[in-house]
């Protein structure tokens, strides 16, 4: 199945945040490493925007050999579209870019219950109860492309899939949860003191990340 990294470098709390080096690697490449491990994925795409500000990005998947399609700066859905256009995409995993540690086994389950289910989405946020940054989402093409003109807001165009969550009863949804509350747990990078603790976790693990439980426990041991 096709995966969607949406990436900027324009973070308001983080400015530059994806070409940060974590450990000797890229915030970006990091997120693309974990994702190529997932036995469900078939191709990985970094959406980003033509502006200026992101060439860096565009530069860094060309050396890595990743396939980048770029789009308007404030438009993530329009983003999302050219890619899904281009590619020809039954459906598609939505994974934000600022997931170094985000698990394969997870999307891959992510991917299993959508498959199972023939649903518009699989989700894992609602309601969040894995910790940010081990997000996955798995939407169907037709009906993402259907909700395309009815995202009129700024927000909306740019949290794409904030209109599921607006009203659930519209779409066939299928969510599951860790089976405990560890919504306010972030293994994401959004702040300079996120990118600290993931590096720390990492200089714990070997630079050998576990999967989402090993990484909570992990999270809790070196930040109690």
């Amino acid at each position: 199945m096709l995966c969607i990294v949406q990436s900027r470098m324009s973070s308001r709390r983080l400015p530059g945040k994806m070409m940060l080096d974590v450990k000797n690697r890229v915030l970006l490449g990091r997120v693309v490493d974990r994702l190529v491990k997932a036995q469900k994925i078939s191709k990985v795409v970094v959406a980003t925007s033509d502006h200026e500000s992101d060439q860096a990005i565009a530069d860094f998947c060309g050396r890595e050999s990743i396939l980048c399609v770029r789009g308007p700066l404030d438009d993530v859905v329009d983003r999302f579209r050219r890619v899904i256009d281009q590619e020809r995409a039954h459906a598609f995993v939505r994974i934000n870019g600022d997931s170094p540690l985000i698990d394969p086994v997870l999307v891959d389950r992510a991917i299993g219950y959508f498959e199972q289910a023939e649903c518009d989405l699989a989700t894992n946020v609602l309601p969040r109860t894995f910790p940010k940054g081990q997000s996955v989402e798995v939407l169907l093409s037709e009906t993402f492309l259907r909700t395309c003109p009815a995202l009129t807001s700024t927000e909306q165009r740019e949290h794409v899939t904030s209109i599921y969550y607006e009203d659930p009863s519209a779409y066939r949804i299928v969510s599951f949860t860790s089976g405990m509350d560890l919504s306010r747990m972030s293994l994401s990078v959004d702040t300079p003191e996120d990118l600290s603790k993931v590096e720390a976790i990492l200089e714990r693990s070997g630079d050998r990340p576990p999967g989402w439980r090993g990484l909570a426990s992990l999270h809790g041991a070196l930040f109690p």
